[in-house]
């Protein structure tokens, strides 16, 4: 017999997948800048901006809508 899941652990559930989605795409853009930064010799903090350029192009792939 299937349990029904509650609305609320399904709105959870569907929130605490997508930040966590939202997360890893940060990660390894950060990582992979990280990587780049200390190939070149640049300083690790710009590594962050590597980062939220994933997150941001991750956010638009993930909640593209007809309004953009």
């Amino acid at each position: 017999m299937r349990r029904n899941k509650s609305f609320f652990a399904e709105i959870m559930g569907s929130l605490l997948h997508g930040f966590m989605m939202l997360v890893f795409a940060f990660a390894i853009g950060t990582g992979a800048s990280a990587i780049a930064c200390l190939y070149y010799g640049v300083p690790l903090v710009f590594s962050l901006i590597g980062g939220f350029i994933v997150l941001g192009l991750a956010v638009v792939i993930m909640y593209d809508s007809s309004y953009f």
